[in-house]
Formats: C-alpha cells, structure tokens, sequence
C-alpha cells in the first residue's frame, strides 16, 4: 500500500512536472522566502538562463531589494493576483498570473506564470490608431463641403477679377495672384484631408504602372533639387497593370519624393521600382496586414537618406505628424499615401534605420485588364468655351450662386437660377422646353441634387445634368451617376473649369 501511494506520488510529481514543462508560457515557482525553486524551458529561454536557487528580483532585474509591482505579500496570505507588465528587458508587454502553491509544510509558495500579449498590445495601438484617423477622416469629410464651399467664392472672384483687366505687373495684378496661388494651396490641402480620410472622389482607371511613373518623371525632375539621382526601374516580366485614379499615382509619387528629397538635404539616389509579386497568407500574417492573397504589383520607392528610428517609423502615417520644422510641412503627406493605398485595396510597408536611408513598398492588386488610353487634357481657348444655350443653376448658397452666374454670363450663357430644387422643379414646368443643360449642388438643404436630377430625369429627360459639390459623402459618391467624370465637377473650381466642363456636355 504504501510502494503504491508513493508511485503514484511520483506519477503525479512526473506529471504535473511534464505539463508545466510542456505550457509555452514562462513559469517559475518562488519560495517563501522569494527564491526560485522551478523554472520551465519556456522561462528558461525567457531568462536566457537557469536561475533556480536565485532570488526572484536579483536574477530577473539585479535589483538589491524587492521590485515596486511585487505582489508576494498578497498571494502567501492566498490570493491570486494578476497584473500587466511591461518588461523593460524584453521590451515584451506581459500579463502575470500568481498564484498561491500550499506546500506539504502548509507553508504558501508562489507560482507564477507570464502570458505574452505583446502582439495583442501592438494590435489594440493600432486598432486605437485606425479609429483615431477614421474619426478625424469623418471631420475631415464634414469640413470639406463648407470649407470648398468657401474656397469657391475665394478663388472664383479672384479667377474673376484677373480677368477683368487687372495688367500683369501691377501691384493689383500681384496680390490677385498671391491670393489665387493661397488659394489652390488650400484647396490641395483639403484634398490631402480628403485622401487620407479615404473620401477624396476618385476615377479609377486601368493603367501601366511603369507608362504612368514614366509620365510623372518629368515633373519629379523639375521638383528634385540638384545632387540627388533619380532612378526608374521598370517591372522585369511583363507590363505591371493595376486599376487607380492617374491622379492618385501623382499623389503617391509626388508625396514620396518630397518626403525622400527632406532627407536627403546633401544629395543622394531616389529610385522608383516596380515589380510583380505573389503574396500568401504566411506574408500577411508575419507582416500583420489584412489582404487577399494573391498577385500585388509592387512600387518600391528608395532613399539614401538620413533614415528613421523606430518610434518614427510608426508614427509617420498618422495626420499631422511631422519631423519637420514648424512651417516647413502639414504632416498630411505621407498619410494621404496611407489614404490612397487603403482606398484602392493595397498596402504600404516601410523599412527605415538611422543613417541608411528609407524603403517604402506599395502594394497595388494586379489587374489582369488591358490599361485605358489616357490621353493628356487638350487646353482651350476662352472663345473655345463660349456658348448661347440656357441653363439651370441650381445653388442654395447665395454668394457661390451669384458667383457661378456672373461667370456663366461672361462665357454668353442664358442663366436661370434657383435657390433650391423645390424652386428649379416650378422653373422647369415653366422653361423646360428651352432649357438645356441644369447645373446643381449635391448637397443641399431640403431637395437634394440626387433626388431632383431623379425627378428631372423623369419628366424632363432632355435636360443634361452637370452636379457641383465641394464633398460627397461615402452613399452619393458610390452612386453610378457618379461614375462618370462628365457629370460632376468637384469645388473649388476656375471660371474656364467650369466652362470647359459645360462644353464637354453639350
């Protein structure tokens, strides 16, 4: 009886021992007296080392005396206790579980066992990251309606007065000028919001990655300064075809080189590389990136610049941040390239270490479509975009709305105009006969533009249509209306903008 207690004492001692061992978690016991009585492989690999016999806080952190989260007082008088940690060794944020062992003595050991939630931790800051950008995408699109909005009557009246005679060389001539070039910055940054916040309305086409970089080229040219190299390297196997707005290709490059051309202030190589890869599951998963797997094309943009640490590295994508000095950037660059990728179904990488310069791979979904022809805009003159047809305007802000019909009665236009869709239905019944063309504003209060072109397009189905908006929200921009580039011209727009859009159309 008693071989037969203590086979199975051994059977129990070997067994529990095997499952400790076995757990991928480190586990250690710690004495009463706070010395390490076990130690698991995986705290062993945790460690680097053995330290059974050891004092707990000397092996772990060489501290002389007990470390400040010690719970040990707690769990001898038997309770379990669990707290995070972030080992400044490891660098590894931990979960510990402590639990009170009641020894054959009756007296109270510690047993402690440290659950990895580095990745878990990793995931959840970006996951707070992403919904601080979705939150600020939102505000984003709330504020580009009215501030376009704006822009419109700045930059319309300026465009406006230009042409009214004001001699280039005069002081009047140069403070329009000021002001005009003010104002297309500002429109670009709203742009730039837009894009990040992944809002921004796009057209996307089939194109040559390689041919669109090569018709960029020229234009990052006269943007590098002198001394640094720029390089383009063309897919080795076949065409690289992926489906985005031509514009948005411009943004990424432009925005990639500027930041590239910062850190490089001595001089230096830029190179532009494309090529076609495959990517698995293993990728995605060893890269924490949520994507189909499949073919990707591949924009590897490279410096030989001044590099980034860590801490910089993960913050560059987020909006507003900036390494550069007050003045000298918004901090919108490189995420408004975050923007475009995730609107166009890819995904960015980037490497980077102090003094070795900095790697971006963009991810763009292969197209297995032939590219469109995009063909350059052909530049018209003012009596090109004359016209005598009637039109309907429809704006239920005033000023834009007097602004839009001084500028379609400089180009010869019949204008009537309406405050709302309300009043332009009661102006159709009366003129729809002689009525040619309705511009309208997406966004207005009461009858919206959708649904008073759905109304027009019933009765009135003669009538083209030209919608104007300084934003669309994510239901409107997904409407087919939307997809064709004919129909819609975005805020803030130039008198011969709007002219040319409204030849197009007739």
């Amino acid at each position: 009886m008693l071989q037969t207690n203590k086979n199975t004492l051994k059977w129990h001692e070997s067994g529990y021992r095997s499952i400790i061992e076995a757990i991928k978690d480190p586990v250690y016991v710690c004495s009463p007296e706070q010395r390490i009585l076990y130690m698991n492989p995986a705290m062993e690999a945790h460690l680097g080392r053995n330290a059974t016999g050891e004092i707990c806080y000397q092996a772990f952190y060489g501290e002389k005396k007990r470390c400040t989260h010690c719970v040990f007082d707690q769990v001898i008088q038997g309770q379990a206790v669990e707290y995070e940690l972030n080992d400044p060794v490891s660098r590894k944020h931990f979960i510990v579980l402590n639990t009170p062992i009641v020894n054959i003595d009756n007296s109270i050991s510690k047993l402690t066992v440290l659950r990895d939630i580095t990745l878990f931790k990793e995931l959840q800051t970006q996951n707070a990251q992403s919904q601080r950008m979705e939150t600020l995408g939102t505000l984003a699109g709330g504020i580009a309606h009215d501030f376009n909005n704006i822009l419109t009557i700045i930059n319309g009246n300026t465009a406006m007065l230009m042409r009214s005679g004001a001699n280039p060389g005069t002081e009047i001539h140069e403070q329009l000028l000021e002001i005009e070039r003010a104002g297309k910055r500002a429109a670009d940054l709203v742009r730039q919001l837009l894009t990040f916040s992944r809002k921004q309305t796009v057209y996307p086409q089939i194109l040559n990655l390689d041919h669109a970089l090569e018709e960029i080229q020229t234009m990052l040219m006269r943007l590098i300064c002198e001394g640094i190299e720029v390089k383009m390297i063309s897919c080795p196997d076949g065409p690289p075809m992926v489906e985005i707005d031509p514009g948005q290709i411009e943004q990424v490059m432009m925005n990639l080189a500027v930041n590239a051309m910062h850190a490089m202030p001595q001089g230096g190589a830029l190179t532009f590389k494309t090529a076609r890869v495959e990517l698995d599951m293993r990728y995605f998963e060893s890269h924490d990136v949520e994507a189909k797997i499949g073919s990707y094309i591949c924009l590897l943009v490279s410096d030989t610049g001044v590099g980034m640490d860590k801490e910089t590295s993960k913050r560059i994508f987020e909006p507003f941040f900036t390494t550069k000095d007050v003045g000298q950037g918004t901090g919108l660059g490189l995420s408004s390239v975050y923007g475009i990728m995730k609107q166009n179904n890819g995904f960015i990488w980037v490497y980077s270490e102090p003094g070795l310069g900095t790697t971006f791979k963009l991810y763009f979904p292969e197209s297995k479509n032939k590219a469109s022809l995009i063909t350059k805009p052909v530049m018209l003159q003012d009596t090109c975009l004359e016209g005598s047809e009637t039109i309907l305007l429809v704006e239920d802000d005033a000023p834009i709305r007097n602004l839009c019909l001084k500028m379609l009665r400089e180009f010869g236009y019949n204008v009537l105009e309406a405050s709302s869709g309300k009043v332009a239905l009661e102006i159709l019944q009366e003129n729809f006969q002689r009525v040619d063309l309705m511009i309208t504003d997406v966004i207005m209060s009461g009858m919206g533009g959708e649904e008073l072109v759905l109304k027009v397009r019933e009765f009135y189905p003669h009538i083209k249509i030209l919608y104007i908006s300084g934003h669309i929200d994510n239901v409107i921009r997904h409407c087919d209306l939307f997809k064709k580039r004919e129909v819609f011209l975005e805020k803030p727009f130039t008198p011969q903008e709007l002219a040319k859009k409204i030849r197009e159309l007739l």
